[in-house]
């Protein structure tokens, strides 16, 4: 809906491909959120494995090894491709090059009027 609001401000347009060609929509947002939660998963999953093998220790006594954090693999995020972001905002691409045309249009009729 945001994206054809263009159809009255081309800023709209506008603002909907800045963000998304610079990571910063809520569709990055959204699958970003998601890589980091599998993520918080695996540090969950990796520490309660660790306490489960050291169960028998007291609670308070047990203080796991840096090879512990060695074993939780580092944080990765794959942004989306580019063709999937474009498919996304093909509507904000198609007004924004309406409202291009339209002004190309307006500019070139009133500049035959003009005389030196």
């Amino acid at each position: 809906m945001y994206q054809w609001g263009a159809m009255a401000a081309p800023l709209l347009a506008l603002q909907s491909l800045s963000m998304g060609l610079a990571g910063s929509d809520s569709e990055h947002h959204r699958r970003f959120v998601a890589a980091a939660e599998e993520h918080r998963r695996v540090i969950q999953k990796t520490l309660n494995d660790e306490l489960s093998l050291h169960a028998e220790k007291d609670w308070g006594d047990y203080q796991a090894g840096a090879d512990l954090w060695v074993r939780v693999p580092a944080f990765h995020y794959d942004p989306p491709p580019l063709s999937g972001l474009l498919r996304h905002y093909v509507s904000a691409a198609f007004l924004l090059s309406a409202w291009f045309v339209m002004a190309a249009w307006l500019a070139l009729r009133a500049g035959r009027d003009l005389r030196p």
